[in-house]
């Protein structure tokens, strides 16, 4: 058994079965606005989602559990999987700045391999199309591993690249293993070293994009946030760029690519849900270390 009796994964139902595509969200609660948009839209596409998200955030930090339990209890129909940030156990032997990211998909692969034909990994602040994913999702022939055009947004969600990103995977299940994911590029990693035929920039039936991607959508607080806590945070001076970035209004190029920007009607639409307070929480598996060692052995 991969999971423990406590918090054993919900059985494998018929209606599972029929369905093609299951659906990885990585998260944490810097990106706590993101969640709703991204869960309710990959929700429309897909009955079978799973969000995996770490005790702590990836600089050793405790996350906020007063978020993570508002998080659970707003989505009770999402199943959650949150697991032990460990790095004293270096179980891998190859930690890297990508490694606790990679976990969060291998772990939602685990969950899904025996079960769907397709996984789709998204970031929570990569939100769908869902019409135009789902029309392109049912009615075209696909490769092993695909990666997906997205557009990219810039401090406000009304400032969009021009360029486009293709930072989403979708994969065919039996393309993917545990090399394969845990690779230090991430999703890149995976398509490349993943075998099967592939194609990217993959835009939609209508010719546009099929994901909008706020990862740098923030104030400078929640930017100073991100970029002490995420895995790449030895990367580049971000601290620097960020301050320098608020420093004056926003002058149409980003730090990050140096792109052009479009001023375009924010896509986005945040929000919460009415919680009760001593509501229990039934949608969370808790992974201990000790059975992140067994799934990795059995992936």
């Amino acid at each position: 058994m991969l999971f423990s009796n406590k918090h054993r994964l919900p059985a494998v139902t018929a209606l599972f079965m029929n369905n093609k595509l299951g659906i990885v969200i990585n998260f944490c609660t810097n990106e706590y606005r993101f969640l709703r948009p991204c869960i309710e839209a990959a929700k429309k596409v897909s009955e079978f989602v799973v969000v995996t998200v770490s005790d702590h955030f990836f600089d050793g930090c405790q996350e906020n559990r007063e978020l993570l339990t508002r998080a659970y209890l707003e989505h009770p129909k999402c199943q959650f999987l949150e697991f032990v940030f460990d790095p004293e156990r270096n179980f891998y032997g190859r930690h890297n700045v990508c490694f606790w990211h990679n976990w969060g998909r291998l772990l939602g692969y685990a969950h899904f391999k025996d079960r769907v034909d397709f996984i789709l990994f998204l970031d929570v602040d990569e939100i769908l199309d869902h019409e135009a994913f789902r029309n392109w999702f049912e009615n075209e022939k696909h490769v092993d591993l695909e990666r997906l055009a997205s557009y990219w947004y810039f401090r406000e969600p009304i400032f969009r690249a021009k360029h486009l990103e293709d930072g989403l995977l979708l994969a065919q299940t039996k393309a993917l293993c545990s090399a394969s994911i845990m690779q230090h590029l991430e999703r890149v990693g995976t398509y490349f070293s993943a075998e099967g035929s592939k194609k990217r920039n993959i835009l939609g039936l209508n010719g546009k994009p099929m994901a909008h991607h706020y990862s740098w959508v923030r104030s400078k607080e929640g930017m100073l946030r991100k970029v002490k806590t995420w895995g790449h945070r030895d990367d580049a001076p971000w601290q620097y760029l960020v301050e320098e970035e608020f420093s004056r209004p926003f002058n149409g190029r980003d730090f990050i690519y140096g792109d052009t920007f479009d001023r375009v009607e924010s896509a986005l639409h945040e929000g919460s849900f009415p919680i009760v307070v001593d509501q229990d929480v039934k949608n969370v598996c808790f992974i201990s270390t000790d059975e992140m060692h067994r799934m990795e052995l059995l992936c």
